[in-house]
C-alpha cells in the first residue's frame, strides 16, 4: 500500500512538472513573439521615416544655378536667408519667407 501511495505520489508530480513546463514553453512563445512583433513595428517605422525623408528630398528640390532665387524673411530688416519660399525664418517660426527684401 505504501509503495502504491509513493508511485501515484511520483506520477502526480511529474504530471504537474510536464504541466508546468509545457505552460512554460507557452509563456516563453508568447513572449518570443511579442518581441518580434514589437522589432518589425520598430523596422516599419524606421523604414517609413526613410522613405517620408526621401519624398521630401524629392519635392524640395535644392536650387540650381538655372533657377537661382534668393528668399528672404517677410517683414524682417534683418537678412536671414531662407532655403525656399516654403522654408520659415530662423527668427521667427511664424515669419514666412519672400522672394524679395520687404523694407
Amino acid at each position: 500500500m505504501l509503495v502504491q501511495n509513493l508511485l501515484l505520489l511520483l506520477v502526480q508530480n511529474l504530471l504537474l512538472l510536464l504541466v508546468q513546463n509545457l505552460l512554460l514553453l507557452h509563456v516563453q512563445s508568447l513572449l518570443l513573439l511579442l518581441v518580434q512583433n514589437l522589432l518589425l513595428l520598430l523596422v516599419q517605422n524606421l523604414l517609413l521615416l526613410l522613405v517620408q525623408n526621401l519624398l521630401l528630398l524629392l519635392v524640395e528640390k535644392p536650387l540650381t544655378a538655372s533657377r537661382l532665387e534668393t528668399f528672404y524673411c517677410c517683414s524682417s530688416r534683418i537678412s536671414y536667408y531662407c532655403s525656399s519660399r516654403t522654408s520659415y525664418c530662423r527668427s521667427s517660426i511664424t515669419s514666412s519667407c519672400c522672394s524679395s527684401r520687404t523694407s
